[in-house]
């Protein structure tokens, strides 16, 4: 009688790939920055075509020093250029610190788009381009660059284990689903045109600098800077992706909303449009006062949630509510009662994970750490 035997593959059994000293890791030229991309469409690019993915990513290259500010990393086969495993986006933002002894104006690296070919999953090949990643960056005398950062989701002990500690994220959130927005009130809110965006900018940038100048203690300090730079990046993505969404209303457009109460007292923000989460993500809210502006950021507030109902966004977002926006947000509540759901708290997802260039161990804040400082 013969005897048959069947072998039966576990789940996660991979079939054979290539070792990890094998890889080539290396910076990609432009030649091939599009297989990255299509390889991230795979995953991210939904509700969007791949098409449509792929020319929101070269459109936003094409923005005044948008180029020379990010570069695409890969592992790949030795003998396929093409043949990319793992690959990850690296963008330079300026950053300022402060340890107690003054602000220094210095660079930060925010890395996001991390894939690995589903077929090489499973294998640590993403631990790998990190690392060698990490190893980059921290050998590199060309750029002034202090620290690192991945806005993690899901298991954060996955960046903790490579060098990348999570530090304290929060949210106010609103749910606006119920809530009806007056026309006199809409009609009395100054919105802002782009170029008022970047101005504001331009005063939130000398702003922050002052105010990290006040930080004391041992810990180190540091701001992802909130300049007109990074807001047009978020703007001009923004739009883009409304655009391809079929979301895009030029005539009706509205940026942002800045309420004076005097030379000296100003609450701005503005804000993204993500139709894709049915959100409003307020990018940046620029307060010139600490306190006693409850009622400003209330006004703020209200303008956000009357542009996400208008739009057909569910709820308003902000990351890292200061002490007074949470209590302007309790005051909405208290307000509105019924028609809307205010919520603070700690974020589950898009975590700053921060690691210091050499991975020389220090106690990170990272102050005011709102969207803009995501890419």
């Amino acid at each position: 009688m013969w005897h048959i035997r069947v072998y039966r593959h576990k789940r996660n059994d991979k079939p054979p790939g290539p070792l990890h000293d094998e890889l080539v890791f290396e910076r990609l030229d432009d030649a091939r920055l599009l297989r990255h991309y299509e390889n991230n469409a795979k995953t991210w690019a939904a509700p969007l075509s791949t098409t449509d993915f792929l020319d929101v990513h070269f459109r936003m290259s094409t923005l005044p020093g948008e180029a020379r500010s990010f570069e695409i990393w890969a592992l790949r086969k030795p003998d396929d250029p093409l043949g990319i495993i793992s690959s990850c986006a690296t963008y330079l933002r300026d950053a300022i610190m402060c340890r107690g002894k003054g602000v220094r104006v210095t660079g930060a690296v925010i890395i996001s788009e991390i894939y690995t070919d589903p077929e090489h999953r499973g294998r640590g090949f993403a631990k790998l381009l990190l690392k060698r990643v990490q190893e980059c960056f921290d050998k590199r005398d060309d750029l002034d660059i202090d620290f690192t950062v991945i806005f993690g989701n899901g298991c954060l002990n996955w960046y903790l284990e490579l060098g990348w500690k999570p530090v304290p994220a929060t949210q106010l959130t609103i749910n606006v689903d119920r809530f009806q927005t007056c026309s006199s009130c809409e009609d009395a809110w100054e919105y802002l045109t782009l170029q008022e965006v970047y101005n504001i900018a331009n005063c939130d940038v000398n702003v922050s600098k002052l105010r990290l100048s006040k930080a004391q203690g041992p810990k180190t300090h540091v701001q992802i800077l909130p300049s007109a730079f990074m807001a047009r990046h978020h703007l001009f993505r923004s739009a883009l992706l409304a655009y391809k969404l079929g979301q895009d209303h030029a005539d009706t457009r509205h940026y942002g909303v800045s309420i004076l109460e005097d030379e000296a007292t100003e609450v701005s923000a503005w804000w993204i449009h993500d139709f894709q989460n049915g959100r409003l993500m307020i990018g940046r809210l620029y307060v010139t006062r600490l306190t006693n502006a409850d009622e400003l950021v209330v006004e703020v507030l209200e303008a956000a949630m009357g542009e996400a109902g208008r739009r057909g966004l569910r709820e308003v977002v902000l990351w890292d509510p200061s002490p007074q926006v949470v209590m302007a947000g309790m005051e909405i509540l208290e307000k509105y009662e019924t028609e809307v759901h205010v919520t603070t708290g700690e974020r589950h997802e898009m975590v700053p994970c921060v690691r210091w260039k050499g991975g020389e161990e220090r106690d990170v804040v990272l102050e005011e750490g709102h969207f803009v400082s995501w890419s």
